[in-house]
């Protein structure tokens, strides 16, 4: 009897031990802890299919969702605003605690920012209205065709610009370089390959008026943050 009232012993502190470490099994989670706010003030342009305005006045597309993705993993929250990109893309250079995205990076933007992507990617492409007749076979052929539309600040004006382009247009989007483009303000518009058939539509266009006369780059799309922001936030977000 004494003996078995031993074992029974050692088995309760046993059992208890056990319970105690967590041995027999984790208790279930709790309640998420709530989302921190990031400190971070998010811009980015109607640029669809990585970032636009929905039916609903929501802010989405495909790079919307990647940076939303990463906020929730982080367990972060923060306000995304929709603006012009010019507007956007100096806010981001001037000021701290910014980030700005699909911004495409480039040799002349490298120093300008620090960089967590690539996220996406497009092909720049110049376009001409159907039928012109306009045939560009090279850059230094397309200084030569006449004026070309682009948007301001946008990584293809600085690529223009970087390579002597003096016959610029410059809009506030793409969807104003299209219409001067239909209304012959301009004989070329330097657009992407990704959207110019839907921004022709949503402009009111129908997308067989265009014609792809010179594919010039393709471009890796980013998260590109003021460079006051702290190394470990952007290896975060790349993380």
């Amino acid at each position: 009897m004494i003996e078995k009232i031993l074992c029974y012993g050692v088995f309760v502190i046993f059992l208890l031990s056990a319970i105690s470490c967590g041995c027999l099994g984790e208790s279930p989670p709790g309640p998420a802890a709530p989302a921190e706010d990031s400190g971070l003030r998010i811009i980015t342009e109607d640029f669809p299919p990585y970032n636009y305005i929905d039916e609903e006045g929501n802010i989405t597309g495909q790079s919307t969702d990647v940076v939303n993705g990463i906020l929730e993993k982080l367990n972060m929250k923060a306000d995304i605003e929709l603006m012009p990109w010019g507007d956007g893309y100096n806010i981001v250079l001037n000021e701290p605690a910014t980030a700005l995205y699909s911004t495409g990076r480039t040799t002349e933007r490298e120093p300008l920012f620090k960089w967590a992507g690539p996220i996406a990617s497009y092909e720049t492409v110049l376009y001409a209205k159907a039928g012109s007749g306009i045939e560009i076979d090279s850059l230094e052929a397309a200084k030569k065709a006449g004026s070309i539309v682009v948007v301001r600040d946008d990584s293809r004006q600085q690529f223009l610009t970087e390579n002597g382009f003096e016959n610029l247009i410059l809009c506030e989007d793409d969807t104003e370089c299209i219409r001067k483009l239909m209304d012959g303000e301009a004989v070329l518009w330097f657009g992407s390959s990704a959207n110019a058939e839907e921004i022709a539509f949503n402009a009111g266009y129908d997308p067989a008026a265009l014609s792809a006369v010179y594919p010039v780059r393709t471009v890796g799309l980013y998260i590109a943050f003021n460079p006051a922001v702290p190394d470990e936030t952007v290896s975060e977000w790349q993380t």
